[in-house]
């Protein structure tokens, strides 16, 4: 195993302890919506995906994040309002990238939608 592969194990295991770690707060019943989301700033090679999928799962949030060519990551969040801010606000709190401009968009439901899935995965 090279040195970059050791090292990027080692950052993507510091992200599942972290949030493994994270003291989630107590959410209340809250109707299901979808969000289209466009991260734009310093957010690619600093973790940004992995760290969103790892903290969506644990919400029990669905829907996807991805690169994209422009430097950007999109994201579509579906789950509880009330979670979903949470993981915008976790994701933008971060101090190891920098979101300079949000996007958000309310999207229609999609019923089929269970899972959170990376383009890393």
């Amino acid at each position: 195993m090279s040195l970059k592969e050791k090292w990027q194990r080692w950052k993507e295991n510091y992200l599942f302890r972290q949030i493994e770690r994270l003291q989630l707060p107590v959410f209340g019943d809250a109707p299901t919506k979808r969000f289209y989301f466009c991260f734009r700033g310093r957010v690619q090679n600093v973790g940004f995906r992995l760290e969103m999928s790892l903290l969506a799962k644990r919400l029990a949030l669905s829907g996807w994040v991805r690169n994209t060519a422009d430097g950007a990551v999109e994201a579509q969040v579906q789950g509880s309002e009330e979670k979903i801010a949470y993981l915008v606000s976790h994701m933008c709190s971060r101090k190891r990238l920098k979101v300079r401009q949000l996007e958000k968009r309310e999207m229609a439901l999609e019923k089929e939608d269970l899972l959170f899935v990376s383009d890393r995965e």
